[in-house]
C-alpha cells in the first residue's frame, strides 16, 4: 500500500470503499458504481441536513491543491478575520448614513415581497459585507498566512464562517439621521412634493387662510393625532375671518379627519397652525431623529417601531422642503409609532438639504433608540 499522504495513497483508499460498495450493489462496472455512490452520498447529505454542493466545492479545492502539491490545504478558519474589527471609519457619520440607506433599501425589498422576514438579517449582513469591502480584508489576511487570495471558494467559506460577526462593525453608539414621511412610497422626490407638499391658493403663502386642505394636511394630522374639526375651531377662534376662509375650504370638500382616541395628541391645534404658517410652500410633513443604527438594523422588521428621544421622550416633527432647505421643525412630548409596512424613509444622503444640514442640530438631543411593539 502507498503512503496515505500521497495522491496515489489517497486514490488507493477509495479502492476499499468501491469494493465494498460494488459487493453491496452487485454491479461490477466501476464508473457506474462511482456515479451511484455519489448519488447515495447526495441523498445522505440531504437526509442529514448537510450541504453537498459546499462539500463538493471544498473537495475540488483540496483536490486541486493536492494535485499541484502546494503543501498546506488552507481552511477558512486558518484565515484571520480583520474585516469584523471596527476601525475609525466605522464610527463616522458616513458609515452611519450608508447603513441607514442599506436598511431602507432592504426594508423596501421586504415589504415588496422580494425577501422573506427570515431573510432580512442575512440581506443586511450581505450589505454590510459589501459596504465594508471584506474581499480586501480577506486578500490581506490570506496573503499573510500564505493562502491564495484569489481563491474564490475559500473566500466564500471564509465569509460564511465570519458573517455573523458583521454586526460588530456597527458601534453601539453610532447614530445617523432618519426621516419618516408617512404614506410615502420612498421613491421619487418630485412625486413626494406633489403628493405631500403644502398646497396654497396663493404662491409662497402658508397663512391658514391661503392653504388648501388636502393629503399633506391629512398625513400631518394623523401623524400628530389631531382632528380637522379642532384645527378649524382654533383657526376661527384665533384668526376670525381668515380662519373662516380655511373653514369654508374644508367644508367645500367635506374635509373631515378624526383623532385616534387610543393615543394622545402630540400637538395642540394652535401648534399645528403655527407649524403650517411657519413652514414653507411645498414642504412635506415628517418625523425626524438621529437613530441608533445598531438598534435599527437589529430590530424585528415585522413589528412596528415606537420612536421617542432617549433623553427626554420627545419627538421632532414638522414640515421640511428639501430642495430649497426650508421649513419648520420642533420638538414635542410623546412618541411616534412607525408601522411595520412603512417604507417612506430617507437618510441624510437622500437629499441635498436635509434637516440637519439646514438647522444645524445638536444631534445628541435627538438620539432615538427604536422599540419594537
Amino acid at each position: 500500500m502507498s503512503d496515505q499522504t500521497t495522491n496515489l495513497g489517497r486514490a488507493e483508499r477509495i479502492v476499499i470503499v468501491l469494493a465494498a460498495y460494488a459487493s453491496h450493489q452487485g454491479i461490477s462496472q466501476e464508473e457506474s458504481n462511482i456515479c451511484d455512490l455519489l448519488t447515495d452520498v447526495m441523498h445522505y447529505c440531504d437526509q442529514n441536513g448537510m450541504d453537498f454542493d459546499d462539500d463538493l466545492k471544498t473537495a475540488k479545492r483540496n483536490f486541486e491543491a493536492e494535485v499541484e502539491g502546494d503543501g498546506k490545504i488552507f481552511e477558512a478558519a486558518d484565515i484571520p478575520c480583520y474585516a469584523s474589527c471596527p476601525d475609525d471609519y466605522n464610527f463616522s457619520d458616513d458609515w452611519g448614513n450608508k447603513l441607514v440607506n442599506l436598511w431602507i433599501a432592504t426594508r423596501k425589498h421586504l415589504v415588496a415581497g422580494d425577501i422573506r422576514p427570515d431573510q432580512f438579517r442575512d440581506e443586511l449582513i450581505g450589505g454590510i459585507i459589501n459596504l465594508s469591502n471584506w474581499r480586501s480584508s480577506f486578500n490581506q489576511a490570506a496573503s499573510e498566512v500564505g493562502a491564495d487570495p484569489d481563491d474564490d471558494v475559500l473566500f466564500e467559506q471564509w465569509v460564511a464562517l465570519n458573517k455573523n460577526d458583521a454586526f460588530n462593525l456597527i458601534p453601539s453608539n453610532l447614530h445617523a439621521e432618519l426621516c419618516w414621511i408617512p404614506e410615502w412610497d420612498g421613491a421619487n422626490l418630485d412625486d413626494l412634493l406633489g403628493s405631500h407638499g403644502i398646497q396654497s391658493d396663493r404662491f409662497n403663502s402658508n397663512y391658514i387662510e391661503d392653504v388648501q386642505p388636502g393629503n399633506w394636511l391629512t398625513v400631518f394630522l394623523k401623524l400628530v393625532n389631531q382632528s380637522s374639526e379642532a384645527i378649524i375651531a382654533a383657526a376661527i377662534a384665533e384668526r376670525g375671518a381668515e380662519g373662516k376662509k380655511f373653514a369654508d375650504k374644508c367644508q367645500a370638500i367635506e374635509y373631515d379627519i378624526k383623532m385616534d382616541d387610543s393615543r394622545p395628541s402630540l400637538m395642540t391645534p394652535m401648534e399645528v397652525i403655527s407649524a403650517i404658517e411657519n413652514a414653507y410652500y411645498m414642504a412635506v410633513p415628517m418625523f425626524h431623529c438621529f437613530v441608533n443604527v445598531k438598534a435599527l438594523l437589529g430590530s424585528d422588521p415585522t413589528k412596528a417601531m415606537l420612536m421617542s428621544s432617549d433623553r427626554k421622550g420627545r419627538v421632532h416633527l414638522g414640515f421640511h422642503e428639501f430642495i430649497n432647505g426650508a421649513g419648520y421643525m420642533d420638538t414635542y412630548n410623546g412618541e411616534v409609532i412607525i408601522p411595520a409596512n412603512a417604507i417612506g424613509f430617507a437618510g441624510e444622503e437622500r437629499w441635498k438639504w436635509g434637516v440637519n444640514k439646514v438647522y444645524g442640530l445638536v444631534k445628541s438631543c435627538f438620539y432615538t433608540t427604536p422599540t419594537e411593539i
